[in-house]
């Protein structure tokens, strides 16, 4: 059975995407920062059939990334596709972004953890 790794999966977007994927009969690993949305959908998609396992992973922590995918991939499946959904939004302008924050949008640093995967 194939398999699918989706980030931001708790709500929107990854949540319904993690539900199409179910439906069609794929093995599922899910990342979000919210243990129980998490759960939550986590329950849902076992009831459509699929085998799922979570992980809470902050992408913005590169160590987190590393060990919370270690983590998730110690289930013994392995992902064929990655929805790389996760997110973050801010309104106003640019000049008003912290640092911090414009580091988040900086991707390429949670790429390298998954790129590893394939």
């Amino acid at each position: 059975m194939k398999t699918v790794l989706i980030t931001g999966a708790s709500r929107g977007i990854g949540k319904a995407t993690a539900k199409i994927f179910a439906s069609a009969g794929w093995n599922i690993l899910l990342i979000a920062r919210s243990k129980n949305d998490l759960a939550t959908l986590s329950n849902e998609l076992n009831e459509i059939g699929s085998k799922v396992f979570f992980e809470c992973i902050d992408l913005s922590n590169p160590r987190e990334i590393s060990n919370g995918i270690k983590n998730l991939l110690s289930n013994g499946l392995s992902p064929s596709v990655l929805i790389n959904n996760a997110g973050v939004a801010w309104t106003g302008g640019a000049n008003n972004y912290a640092f911090r924050a414009m580091e988040m949008v900086d991707s390429s640093k949670s790429y390298k953890h998954f790129s590893d995967l394939f």
